[in-house]
């Protein structure tokens, strides 16, 4: 996606449409239901196994394991509350729609520098040339980088530790910024420097509104019936 051809704000569904529906989050069932909807995106959590499996996951835990030191078939012994075992990327890909954005969120855990190359290798390869509407995210700025090196993918950083300035000398191309954190000035830096604009996890209207004033490009939320 060009940046300079956003027309509005496109509402993302933060691990699917699962807070309004009832629904587990990273689902299959929420990805579905958010495709449902007039959403711009659906972002979710990516994690590594030690087995290379690519889990839609987001803690760094599950019953005390750490979930990139187990395989994935021990992980399918736990099952989420509407009884679908935690899905693989494959599977997000599967019944993905191509028309609503996709966002995956690459989680760093405690990674080290291999095991980060083999998940964004592991990543980019699943996706091959499927790459148009994807978008990365990461708390980690060399997983971010380790993707800039082999794809043209729009990656933003999570978080607010590094200068809008900073991000663009490393190749970054927006920044996904947690929407308390948000000042005046900041879509305005943004566009600018001809970078993306996000910001988690926005579940209030009142707030939604006043940046979407502001020319904000995407707005992720759990409570996706709100800008809908």
């Amino acid at each position: 996606m060009e940046i300079n051809k956003l027309k509005s704000t496109q509402i993302i569904a933060h691990r699917g449409a699962w807070k309004d529906f009832g629904l587990p989050q990273n689902s299959l069932a929420a990805f579905l239901k958010a495709q449902e909807l007039p959403l711009g995106g659906i972002e979710v959590d990516l994690q590594l196994t030690a087995d290379r499996q690519l889990v839609v996951f987001h803690d760094d835990h599950i019953n005390e394991l750490a979930v990139n030191r187990i395989n994935y078939s021990e992980l399918v012994e736990y099952l989420l509350s509407n009884g679908e075992k935690i899905p693989v990327l494959p599977e997000v890909l599967k019944c993905w729609n191509r028309k609503h954005t996709l966002w995956l969120e690459l989680k760093p855990s405690d990674l080290t520098l291999q095991q980060k190359k083999i998940f964004v290798d592991e990543v980019l390869k699943l996706l091959g040339d499927e790459t148009e509407n994807v978008f990365f995210i990461s708390f980690d700025l060399v997983l971010l980088k380790m993707i800039k090196l082999q794809s043209t993918v729009p990656c933003l950083y999570l978080g607010d530790e590094f200068s809008v300035e900073f991000l663009k000398s490393e190749g970054i191309d927006g920044l996904d910024f947690q929407c308390d954190t948000y000042s005046d000035d900041l879509i305005g830096k943004l566009k600018r420097n001809n970078m993306l604009s996000n910001t988690w996890t926005m579940n209030s209207k009142e707030l939604g509104k006043v940046l979407i004033e502001a020319g904000i490009d995407f707005i992720t939320t759990d409570e996706v019936l709100l800008f809908v």
